[in-house]
């Protein structure tokens, strides 16, 4: 289906415009909230590079190398933040582009086809369009920021699930989505104990460490993923044990958790 078609349905043009309206809306407090971060930590970068360059010529004129200072880095969670508005935007598009798609009676196997390469347009718009811009801001106020960019596959991981564990079927059974509750719909993708997990590993990131969800249920205690996975969608079926097991090793600092992994690998 091809942005002519799209363009001219009126419905789905309607959802693109209220799904521009809420990430508009939501950015403007996602900024203050950066900016708040910011003032709490009294960032002025004028003034700190003011302070650099005294240093330097103070150490210049001993004769002395220059103190290395770490740059300021952004809060994960403010980062994880921004991912839910990206992803959110995205999925906003991709339920009206299903509802599109049913209205005009796009049979279930190209429904499927065409969602998929919807979803990939909007992955690389909304990262040119959405992050990019962002996350420049985000790196005027925190240089120190480094990992920023490898949180984006965050979004991509949850697009990609939202695709295949919600639309996908509901094309595939000829649900209207319509008549899908948006806020229901994003539960899979939005849920809180996702958004720890996210800023958990941006911030064993921040040292230096790549991990992935599969080291977070194996330091745990897990040999699988299924009870990780229903903690991580918040779901009704996540044990009390499950629960206390992920929250415990959520809670432990970056330095304790690489020790841990590393027992557990030797």
């Amino acid at each position: 289906m091809d942005s002519r078609s799209r363009s001219s349905d009126p419905e789905y043009e309607n959802a693109r415009a209220h799904a521009e309206q809420r990430f508009y809306l939501s950015s403007i407090r996602w900024m203050e909230k950066l900016v708040e971060d910011a003032k709490r930590l009294h960032l002025d970068p004028i003034a700190d590079l003011h302070a650099h360059l005294d240093k330097v010529a103070t150490a210049a004129w001993a004769g002395q190398p220059v103190p290395a200072e770490p740059l300021p880095s952004v809060s994960p969670d403010i980062i994880v933040d921004l991912v839910t508005l990206c992803a959110d935007y995205i999925s906003a598009d991709l339920i009206a582009f299903s509802a599109l798609m049913h209205r005009s009676q796009v049979a279930n196997s190209q429904a499927v086809i065409e969602l998929e390469k919807r979803a990939t347009e909007l992955l690389q718009e909304t990262h040119r369009r959405k992050w990019t811009p962002n996350i420049t801001e985000i790196l005027k106020l925190f240089p120190g920021s480094s990992q920023i960019e490898e949180a984006w596959s965050f979004v991509r991981e949850r697009t990609r699930e939202f695709v295949r564990d919600t639309l996908e079927p509901s094309l595939w059974f000829g649900v209207d989505q319509t008549r899908v509750n948006v806020s229901e719909v994003r539960k899979a993708t939005d849920s809180s104990s996702r958004a720890t997990i996210e800023a958990f590993i941006l911030k064993i990131a921040e040292t230096g460490r790549k991990i992935s969800r599969t080291e977070i249920w194996l330091a745990a205690g897990y040999s699988d993923k299924t009870e990780f996975e229903r903690f991580q969608r918040d779901d009704a079926r996540t044990t009390r044990t499950a629960r206390k097991n992920f929250t415990r090793v959520l809670n432990l600092s970056p330095e304790s958790f690489i020790e841990l992994l590393d027992r557990l690998k030797r």
